[in-house]
């Protein structure tokens, strides 16, 4: 039997991370599940442990973001453990009883060449699909969450994707041994579509699992992002194609890629959303002076 370990990434958001713990174990395929505590400043540590003596916690002391946050475990996982795999889940969402063993047939199928993730739907919506694995167009520096906002249809069989969305991936340990984890220049946002790229490059297929279903907690509307959250989506595409794009290709791609950027600069000086305004323009400067890891600047 494939041997599994899952970790959960937490900050300051207990509540969300007791119910993703309650799911993981409910899953029909046993795992162990670590914690890892990136510097929360509330009572979570106390709170889980209470609530999961058995869970193991590890404890960063600070925010460390999501891609450095989540080596401290994948550090400690390749070095101590035994297992075969990591399942990494986002804290805020919902595995289906049987999400685990459908990965795990894939994970074997592949020979353990491949990182596998499961469709994931709304969790107020479980009709509804958010993504099922995600496309990349290197030519405009975007990403699209495959099959997003459509219906649940009947299950698809197994397939490749550009990447599979960081919320939910099955990993090969002897993957994260071979290439690292996440590329703390990120912080967050984009990490794991810059993480799938170098796997690819090492031999491991990307592959989305339709008879695995999670649930995400994520909102169907059009809100705007936050300011830092645009800050770091927008540094961090730029990030990605000067990363992976061959010297040549460079030039067209990040000429697109502005110009996208630039447009929607001018949507936002129309609507006087000086906020946003000023983290999108910041973001692209610092991409440009090569700044990486978390900004301090606050908007």
């Amino acid at each position: 039997m494939t041997r599994v370990i899952t970790m959960i990434l937490n900050w300051n958001r207990c509540a969300d991370t007791l119910a993703c713990v309650a799911s993981v174990r409910a899953m029909t395929h046993p795992t162990e599940i670590v914690v890892i505590d990136n510097g929360s400043t509330d009572e979570s540590v106390a709170t889980i442990r209470a609530a999961y003596p058995d869970v193991t916690i590890f404890e960063t002391g600070t925010n460390l973001g999501y891609a450095a946050g989540n080596n401290v475990g994948f550090d400690a996982i390749r070095r101590q453990t035994d297992s075969d795999a990591v399942l990494l889940l986002n804290n805020d969402t919902i595995a289906t009883p049987e999400m685990l063993t459908h990965l795990i047939a894939e994970y074997e199928a592949m020979d353990s060449r491949a990182v596998i993730g499961p469709e994931v739907r709304y969790a107020d919506e479980p009709r509804i699909i958010w993504c099922a694995g995600g496309t990349i167009d290197w030519r405009r520096g975007y990403t699209r969450n495959i099959g997003i906002g459509t219906e649940v249809g009947a299950p698809a069989p197994a397939a490749d994707v550009p990447f599979i969305v960081g919320c939910a991936m099955l990993i090969p340990i002897a993957a994260i041994r071979r290439i690292g984890g996440f590329d703390p220049r990120y912080f967050m946002y984009w990490e794991e579509v810059d993480w799938c790229v170098r796997a690819q490059k090492a031999g491991y297929r990307t592959r989305v699992v339709p008879e695995a279903v999670l649930y995400h907690k994520v909102s169907r509307g059009d809100e705007q992002p936050s300011p830092r959250v645009l800050y770091y989506l927008t540094r961090n595409r730029l990030l990605l194609l000067r990363t992976h794009l061959p010297w040549y290709r460079q030039p067209l791609a990040l000429s697109w890629t502005l110009w996208g950027l630039v447009r929607t600069g001018l949507d936002l000086l129309q609507r006087r959303d000086w906020r946003r305004e000023q983290a999108l323009m910041r973001g692209i400067l610092d991409a440009a002076l090569g700044k990486t890891g978390i900004s301090r600047v606050v908007w």
